[in-house]
């Protein structure tokens, strides 16, 4: 092999694994270990920054590939974080508890760098306006997936239990593939502003109506999940915009 193509085997590395990023942690699940849901998302986070890292390293020290850097616009409230991170570390009450996290959930300092690690990567290592836009479309479609299994959960059917004998903890509640009901109205609510925006700027019916089957699904799931969140939004919007928030017409395609 020569230098080109290991160049593209380095590069592709660093395109899958930020898909998997994107695309398949939020959808992960491990039916065979305690912890269900959450364990397995930040394990996977951690092994696909590494791989990025080490790809990324051996594109630039030993192919040789000149590193770009892109200016990141919360580059200073990211670093104030990590720091803040390294700090209550240092001083903490309980340091093996801050250092290697409970054994159920981890919440150690690595995940907290490792949250902090995954903007630099973004941003650094998305090319193109191309892959931004394939990875923003994979996250709609991850989202209206686990909205599906959420909606499915709310009636009482849990589509993992018909792939692996699982006996666990199930509930209460529409936690999908996220495992917390709370926590999984935050995803979706980060969701729905890409949603809507790939709905007013959709170029056809098909793509339109696709959008408009992922908007509904999330905002159903958020329903079905999460009444915070929806308080929240409800309140806000009913501040700025007045008693007449669910009556605004926005132009938007028609999917008809």
């Amino acid at each position: 092999m020569n230098q080109h193509n290991y160049l593209f085997a380095v590069n592709r590395t660093i395109a899958i694994s930020l898909f998997f990023l994107f695309v398949c942690v939020p959808l992960m699940v491990n039916p065979f270990s305690y912890d269900f849901w959450y364990k397995p998302k930040i394990d996977a986070i951690c092994v696909l920054i590494v791989i990025i890292t080490i790809a990324g390293a051996i594109r630039h020290f030993i192919l040789k590939v000149p590193f770009e850097y892109k200016p990141i616009p919360v580059l200073i409230p990211l670093v104030a974080c990590a720091g803040s991170a390294v700090l209550s570390t240092l001083f903490s009450t309980a340091p093996h508890l801050s250092l290697f996290g409970d054994p159920l959930r981890e919440e150690s300092i690595s995940t907290l760098l490792a949250y902090g690690a995954l903007t630099f990567l973004f941003s650094q290592f998305i090319e193109t306006e191309e892959q931004c836009h394939s990875l923003l479309k994979g996250l709609i479609v991850a989202a209206m997936l686990i909205s599906l299994n959420g909606i499915a959960n709310y009636c009482g059917y849990y589509p993992i239990k018909q792939l692996v004998p699982y006996r666990g903890y199930l509930g209460p509640g529409v936690g999908s593939t996220i495992g917390n009901p709370n926590f999984l109205g935050k995803y979706l609510i980060l969701i729905l502003p890409l949603c809507m925006a790939y709905y007013c700027t959709a170029q056809n019916r098909r793509e339109a109506l696709c959008y408009a089957t992922a908007l509904m699904a999330c905002l159903m799931a958020i329903q079905m999940s999460s009444h915070i969140e929806i308080f929240v939004v409800q309140t806000i919007s009913k501040r700025r915009y007045g008693g007449d928030v669910w009556l605004l017409k926005y132009q938007t395609p028609s999917i008809f």
